[in-house]
């Protein structure tokens, strides 16, 4: 099972219900397929495929999940980039991932994660679609989640606990997401959650 193969069958199941909902949009499962799938179709037409790098900006938005699936449609590796930092500060990001081998080492990698580099030297973790689902799965259970939730998408996406712990998690549930930008407490945020 692929990372994409979540979001398509949510989308089977539920086409109707609300995926995500940020200040200005919302989005249902099956149209968020839609606009997943013709952004595969780009991806496609751009070069991506098993064994390339998609590095992106992931930020709290409809956007950045519509380029997580479509990544995963298409067999990239999705290397997720902070969106607050700098030209230069992402291109030292990019420079860890210049020596990996690109279709041998990467055909079954989904996602492309810096180590924080607090004991050692950054280092990329390789993750495949198997060790995500797992992950996605513990936290499920770990949750005790039952019925249908709303998920308040407050952390950064481009970490590996928020894709796991409320982007996977939720989408496979077929939950609605809440996405939000900024500070937790802001007045944007309680308009979105109302």
């Amino acid at each position: 099972m692929k990372l994409i193969d979540l979001l398509i069958n949510t989308a089977h199941r539920t086409p109707e219900r609300i995926a995500c909902i940020c200040p200005n949009e919302r989005f249902a499962y099956q149209q968020l397929l839609d606009r997943v799938n013709n952004m595969a179709q780009q991806l496609r037409s751009d070069g991506y495929r098993s064994g390339t790098i998609l590095a992106t900006k992931m930020d709290n938005t409809p956007q950045s999940i519509i380029v997580f699936f479509a990544a995963s449609a298409v067999g990239a590796s999705l290397y997720p980039l902070p969106p607050n930092e700098t030209a230069h500060e992402h291109k030292r990001r990019l420079d860890l991932i210049t020596p990996l081998q690109v279709d041998e080492e990467l055909n079954d990698v989904a996602l492309l994660v810096p180590t924080s580099g607090t004991t050692g030297p950054v280092k990329i973790a390789m993750l495949t679609d198997q060790a995500l689902i797992a992950n996605m799965t513990s936290y499920g259970q770990a949750l005790k989640l039952q019925g249908v939730h709303r998920a308040y998408c407050t952390l950064p996406l481009h970490h590996i606990y928020p894709i796991c712990a409320q982007l996977l998690t939720h989408i496979s549930r077929g939950d609605r997401l809440v996405l939000h930008q900024g500070p937790f407490l802001s007045k944007t945020f309680f308009r979105v959650v109302q």
